[in-house]
């Protein structure tokens, strides 16, 4: 099932859109958006994770790993989104991540020449 709000395809048992929360068996085009997070929501939660993934540096333990994962998850989420904000967002999300993980690459390897 599509959603007629968004677009965005649902289980044809859903109730409402994984997307934008719109109700799929409602006759109104409004979502209701009152129990998913907002397309804001998800932007504020990427740069979180990334603020925290930097903060916690190149740490070898669950959090950061963590961290690391759930940036790239929202990233790629952002990036997917119908929201061109969050797209943007996403985007510069993901360059940052990858910028990251490089850095880490070339010092572990580094360690590993010396």
């Amino acid at each position: 099932m599509f959603c007629p709000k968004c677009g965005k395809e649902n289980n044809d048992e859903s109730n409402y859109c994984f997307d934008c929360g719109f109700n799929l068996h409602s006759e109104s085009k409004e979502p209701e958006s009152k129990n998913y997070p907002t397309p804001e929501g998800k932007i504020f939660s990427g740069w979180a994770s990334l603020i925290i993934m930097l903060l916690l540096g190149r740490v070898h333990n669950q959090y950061a790993i963590a961290f690391e994962i759930a940036t790239l998850i929202i990233s790629i989420y952002l990036m997917n989104s119908k929201n061109q904000t969050g797209k943007v967002n996403g985007i510069i999300l993901i360059i940052v991540w990858g910028i990251w993980e490089m850095i880490g690459l070339m010092s572990r390897l580094s360690m590993a020449n010396n």
